[in-house]
C-alpha cells in the first residue's frame, strides 16, 4: 500500500530540484563574467557551453547509463560529479583572480 500523498512529495522533489538548477547559470555567470563591454560575447560562450553540455549529458545518461545503472545510483553519481566540479571551480578561483582572466 502506497502514501496517498506519494506523488504530491515527489512533485515538491521536482519543482525544487529544477528551481535550485535554474538557479546555476545565472550564479556561474555572475561570478565569471566581468561586467564590462564584453559581457554579451563573454557570456555567449559560457551559454554555448552550457548548451553543448546538456545535450551532451542528457545523451549519455539516456543511451548509456540507463543501460548500465540503476537511477539511485545514476543520480549518486550525478550528484557526486556536480560536486566535484564545484570544488574544482572553487580551487581555480585564487588562479584565475591572480592571472587576471575575466
Amino acid at each position: 500500500m502506497s502514501c496517498p500523498f506519494d506523488e504530491d512529495i515527489d512533485l515538491i522533489i521536482v519543482v525544487a530540484v529544477t528551481a535550485l538548477l535554474g538557479t546555476i547559470l545565472p550564479l556561474l555567470a555572475a561570478g565569471a563574467v566581468a561586467p564590462d563591454e564584453r559581457a554579451g560575447h563573454k557570456f555567449s560562450f559560457l551559454y554555448a557551453g552550457n548548451i553543448v553540455g546538456s545535450v551532451i549529458g542528457g545523451l549519455v545518461t539516456g543511451f548509456w547509463l540507463f543501460d548500465i545503472l540503476e537511477l539511485n545510483q545514476i543520480a549518486l553519481l550525478l550528484a557526486l560529479t556536480g560536486l566535484a566540479v564545484s570544488g574544482f571551480v572553487i580551487l581555480l578561483e585564487p588562479a584565475r583572480r591572480s592571472l587576471k582572466i575575466t
